[in-house]
């Protein structure tokens, strides 16, 4: 009964208030609604659709070592520079990426090894520095490396070494056309794919006389 009487006393008060009374409330009540509704709500930011290259891979001639590249990639080894027989530079290029691998063999000796793996890994840490990077760590039979990832906008976001700790250190770093501004979220679908194609070198180098 009392919810009774309460009902009607707010409608007995209602009743009882002047026309234009009425049509404030209502015109506030819906102005609030309104205003809500018109919120912005932030969107996600939206990327263009990357055609990423097939995971197809060719071995590369005329190399001291035994390793496979994509076959969308360009690949070019460069002439050793007289003052360092040891050294062998090879770009791998991604045309559909705009972007290369920059890659560095030494040949060396189990005594000399350490100080280039060293050198190469002071290297990275100079362009990793007071950025968010990840290392992965690949131990094989006779060789091992490591992967270094920085989740950040440079143009620099994948670096490489492998070596068998005896004869051999290869080392490379993802390069974006340096004119280009990086979003990492943007790329990390070809950061992706090309992790996955040093992967692919890494676990399937080895020396020329061992094929």
């Amino acid at each position: 009964m009392s919810h009774s009487h309460n009902g009607n006393t707010l409608t007995a008060l209602i009743t009882m208030l002047p026309i234009w009374a009425i049509a404030i409330i209502a015109s506030l009540s819906f102005s609030e609604c309104n205003q809500n509704e018109n919120v912005p709500i932030p969107r996600p930011t939206s990327y263009p659709r990357i055609q990423l290259c097939d995971t197809i891979y060719i071995p590369i001639s005329n190399f001291p070592l035994n390793i496979e590249t994509n076959s969308q990639a360009i690949t070019k080894i460069k002439s050793r520079p007289a003052t360092d027989p040891n050294t062998q530079w090879i770009d791998i290029f991604y045309p559909t990426y705009n972007a290369t691998i920059y890659c560095t063999l030494s040949l060396t000796d189990k005594e000399s090894v350490q100080n280039i793996i060293n050198n190469r890994l002071e290297r990275f840490s100079l362009e990793t520095t007071n950025r968010q990077a990840q290392t992965t760590t690949i131990n094989h039979l006779k060789h091992n490396a490591e992967i270094i990832t920085c989740r950040d906008n440079i143009v620099t976001p994948v670096m490489f070494i492998t070596t068998d700790n005896n004869h051999w250190v290869l080392s490379g770093t993802l390069n974006f056309a340096p004119d280009r501004t990086i979003n990492y979220d943007s790329v990390a679908p070809i950061i992706t794919a090309v992790k996955h194609d040093i992967l692919h070198i890494i676990n399937n180098i080895s020396p020329n006389n061992e094929r």
